[in-house]
């Protein structure tokens, strides 16, 4: 692969893990607004409700089931509990159009919370504590999130017989509220999946404005990378040219300014290098003419040499002929006769053996 392919990759890579971490968070982000926002705006209507404080004193079912019904009112919440202070149930309303949940015991929900303080917990499938974030919605188990609101009062709610009466002058007591009480508590089920639900849409918009920025930013780094590397290719193959002897008279790259400028050093070097190998060219011609030319020469000096020697060899043997034998008979003369006598005795001194001497004489 080459080096462009693996920084397309990497971008593409890049991109696609940015686009997840930013859908991820927009989600994280919703989720937790809106649960917030939810949890804020459920402590708000308790706090609103003075009269809560007076139907659960007095366990009005009938009125406490009206009540829950305002915190039914965002789908979100699919079950709304009123608890006296001990975690007895004194009413219980569902979400119209969500199946009846089995909610924890209330000490479940309310476990390491402090009387005074609302709590909002999430459970595992063992009922153990777990979280309410996004990515815990994602994993756990449990459909619901527990969110528990203490309902205050003036008032002792050990007390018996107390009338509506007595919860208003108790109010409006001076530093009466430095001086209250947990009489109940309103426990919510907050449903997970609705929660996502709502986000859903946002969400949504953010990944397919993240594929197109993929895709658009996809598309610029294709389009730079290919006018980087086009012209790089293009060097390459003049380099694979100027390597292999293919050499061409002009070069011209598209591309900025340092391709430009490379492909002027190119066309520099390719011109010299053109040069050098017509004049390389030429002198090869001038000396293989000269080689040819010494050559022939030698050849004719060869065969004229062969000449002389034949015609010196031959006069030698012309001369040969005439020193040592007779011009009229062609017989051995008497200073061939006189050498080889002469040799005759040297050997037969050094050798010690006889030697013997026929001389006829033949007269007409």
């Amino acid at each position: 692969m080459t080096v462009v392919g693996k920084i397309n990759i990497l971008f593409i890579a890049a991109a696609i893990f940015l686009g997840c971490v930013l859908t991820g968070y927009t989600a994280h982000h919703e989720y937790q607004a809106d649960l917030d926002q939810l949890v804020q705006g459920s402590l708000a209507k308790v706090l609103s409700r003075p009269d809560l404080q007076v139907d659960i004193y007095h366990q009005d079912e009938a009125r406490l089931v009206q009540i829950l019904g305002e915190f039914l009112q965002p789908a979100t919440v699919s079950v709304a509990v009123a608890y006296n202070s001990v975690g007895e149930i004194l009413a219980r309303r569902d979400q119209a159009n969500s199946p009846p949940h089995n909610l924890p015991p209330f000490a479940a929900v309310r476990a390491n919370i402090a009387a005074v303080e609302p709590g909002l917990i999430g459970l595992g499938p063992e009922r153990q504590p777990a979280g309410t974030g996004y990515w815990s919605s994602l994993t756990s188990g449990e459909s619901l999130i527990h969110l528990t609101m203490p309902v205050f009062s003036p008032v002792n709610p050990t007390q018996k017989g107390l009338t509506t009466l007595d919860f208003v002058k108790a109010l409006s007591e001076p530093g009466a509220q430095n001086s209250l009480v947990a009489i109940g508590y309103i426990h919510l089920g907050i449903d997970r999946e609705e929660l996502l639900q709502g986000i859903h849409p946002t969400v949504s918009r953010v990944f397919y404005s993240s594929l197109i920025l993929i895709l658009l930013g996809t598309v610029a780094v294709l389009l730079m990378t290919r006018r980087i590397t086009e012209p790089l290719s293009q060097l390459a193959q003049l380099a694979d040219q100027v390597a292999s002897g293919k050499l061409r008279e002009y070069v011209e790259i598209e591309g900025g300014k340092e391709f430009k400028d490379i492909a002027t050093v190119l066309n520099g070097v390719i011109g010299g290098v053109s040069n050098y190998k017509k004049e390389i060219e030429v002198d090869h011609k001038l000396l293989t003419s000269k080689v040819d030319e010494t050559a022939s020469k030698l050849s004719t000096r060869d065969e004229e040499l062969h000449k002389a020697t034949d015609e010196i060899t031959e006069t030698r043997g012309q001369l040969h002929q005439m020193a040592y034998y007779d011009s009229l008979t062609s017989l051995p003369n008497r200073r061939l006769f006189s050498e080889q006598l002469s040799l005759l005795l040297d050997l037969n001194e050094r050798n010690g053996k006889p030697l013997a001497l026929l001389f006829i004489n033949l007269d007409n």
